[in-house]
């Protein structure tokens, strides 16, 4: 987006603001650099949760499946 730009570019919807959402949880990009990093892109719920301390059973899952919903993962 260039200064001056029409208003319509900076929509809600605007790719800048979508990806801002999508790593506004702490744990989003905790999750995908653990999955990446410490197990090749695979891992079980289990695995995962035990390599990110500090993370619950239920925001993992909720994290889980906000990042699925995204398309940033898939079971």
């Amino acid at each position: 987006m260039q200064p001056g730009s029409r208003d319509e570019e900076w929509r809600e919807d605007c790719a800048p603001r979508r990806v801002l959402e999508l790593f506004a949880t702490k744990w989003t990009s905790m999750v995908l650099h653990t999955l990446h990093a410490r197990h090749g892109g695979v891992a079980r719920t289990g695995v995962l949760q035990r390599s990110l301390p500090g993370i619950s059973k239920k925001m993992l899952t909720q994290t889980l499946r906000d990042m699925e919903g995204s398309g940033l993962l898939t079971r």
